[in-house]
């Protein structure tokens, strides 16, 4: 079965043989020959975020170098993302491909094994959409301590003396 594929402007075309990404195409009409294993799956730019069933196909090639960045996050890592000098989101472990051809876009990765978690944009960042999946809010009140605990052992003991306040673990 022949399959004619349109790849528009601000779009990439992703061709695979045999379930393995063989070339990404950029705009213009491209035929996928399906009795040969071939498939060309049609993924926007204009999304900030690829989502994709094969990413880590995607990432392996490295096809989307120069046109993403590849961002590969361990268990106890996070990273902040930052679009055109604004806070956008969290993100979690995993791999991520950010698009950013046509955009700004700046990844400060973090390791989140220390209990509280300080930044100096610290209130925009937890009061972003989304950031509650990624830290916890604790809120410590005057003359109250709280116990950190990680994996069944005493880690820090967070406190405020004079004052409520707010702490992002």
């Amino acid at each position: 079965m022949l399959k004619l594929v349109k790849v528009n402007n601000y779009e990439l075309g992703l061709r695979f043989k045999n379930e393995k990404l063989i070339e990404a195409l950029s705009p213009g009409r491209y035929l996928a020959i399906g009795v040969l294993g071939e498939r060309i799956d049609v993924v926007s730019e204009k999304d900030l975020l690829l989502r994709h069933s094969e990413i880590d196909e995607i990432v392996r090639s490295g096809f989307l170098n120069e046109f993403a960045e590849i961002v590969d996050l361990k268990d106890n890592e996070r990273a902040l993302l930052w679009v055109e000098g604004r806070f956008d989101r969290i993100l979690g472990a995993g791999k991520h491909v950010i698009w950013n051809r046509f955009r700004n876009v700046k990844v400060d990765r973090l390791i989140v094994e220390e209990p509280q978690f300080t930044h100096k944009s610290l209130f925009q960042i937890a009061n972003a959409p989304g950031s509650s999946q990624e830290l916890q809010i604790l809120q410590v009140e005057q003359g109250e301590c709280c116990l950190y605990f990680k994996d069944g052992n005493f880690v820090t003991s967070l406190s405020h003396i004079d004052e409520p306040c707010t702490r992002y673990i």
